[in-house]
Parts: structure tokens; C-alpha cells; sequence
């Protein structure tokens, strides 16, 4: 999978941060853009499980170029992986949300505004099943679990769980 779109910017605390958009049908260089990105995270209740979060992306356009067309033209959800590091550090992980893309046409340079999600929000009121589209039954480790969960949101993680017992 290559990186097709990659940024820059710096928060008013002059963290660097850089974002990457990949593309998995892609076999071209990365194209440095410039974009800033806000990392946003919904107001829930405090007894809500899924606490779902996006990453609203503004990346900067003019007449001359159409980079940013495979955005909207690619079919399906989590197919554009996006990737937030954080003064060198992965800090977040997600998806272009298709229907996330806005362009606007006024002037000769304009932002396109790109939404990125990191899939928790598909894990709602979708049925519990595993790998073979069967409801689970009986006991099952936390470790299967946990794996199947990261698989319904399509992401990728390395993780540890520790028993103490």
C-alpha cells in the first residue's frame, strides 16, 4: 500500500504534526500537499461504550491540479487508510469517510474539506458476529474479542492483555 497524499502542519503549540492518506491500488511517489487537519471527538454520555472519532482534513486545491479526484472516487468504506502522527508518533488511525468529501469552486485556490473516521462508530447496533457470520456462544477469551473488533472497524493494532490472575 503506497502513500498517495502526505501533509504538514504545526499546531499553535508548535507540535508537528503530519498526516498520510494511502492507497492501496496506488503505485505512484507520495504528493506533498498542503492541508492542516483537526482531530474531533463527539460529545457522549459517560456511559456510552463507543466513543467513535473523525478527522476533519481541509487540503488545499487550485485549478491546475485534480490530485485529490481518487478521493471521491473510490467505492466503499475504509478502502483510503489515514494515518495522524504526532511529533513522530502514530497518534490516530482511520478512514476516508466517502461521503465525507466537500469541494468548493468560488475562487482559484480553494480547501477541500476530506472526513476521516476511525470506524468505532460501525461497531453501533451491528450484530456481534465472528468470522464466519455466526453469533458467538459460549465463552469467549478477551483476546478473540478484542481482535474481532479491531477486524469490524478495519483497523490494525498491536496489542498485549496481561492476566494477573
Amino acid at each position: 500500500m503506497a502513500i498517495r497524499l502526505q501533509f504538514e502542519f504545526t499546531d499553535p503549540e508548535a507540535v508537528l504534526y503530519k498526516v498520510e492518506i494511502s492507497d492501496s491500488t496506488y503505485s505512484g511517489s507520495t504528493r506533498q500537499i498542503n492541508g492542516k487537519a483537526t482531530l474531533d471527538y463527539p460529545k457522549v454520555k459517560t456511559m456510552d461504550m463507543l466513543r467513535g472519532s473523525s478527522l476533519k482534513m481541509e487540503l488545499q486545491a487550485n485549478l491546475d491540479t485534480n490530485y485529490y479526484s481518487f478521493l471521491y472516487e473510490t467505492v466503499g468504506d475504509a478502502q483510503l487508510p489515514v494515518t495522524l502522527y504526532r511529533d513522530g508518533s502514530v497518534f490516530w488511525k482511520g478512514f476516508i469517510k466517502p461521503d465525507g468529501i466537500i469541494e468548493s469552486f468560488v475562487n482559484e485556490i480553494w480547501f477541500i474539506n476530506v472526513q476521516a473516521i476511525d470506524g468505532l462508530g460501525y461497531l453501533e447496533n451491528t450484530s456481534f458476529l465472528d468470522e464466519s457470520d455466526l453469533v458467538y456462544s459460549g465463552s469467549v477469551s478477551e483476546i478473540d474479542l478484542l481482535t474481532r473488533c479491531l477486524q469490524l472497524t478495519g483497523q490494525t493494532m498491536n496489542f498485549r492483555l496481561y492476566d494477573f490472575n
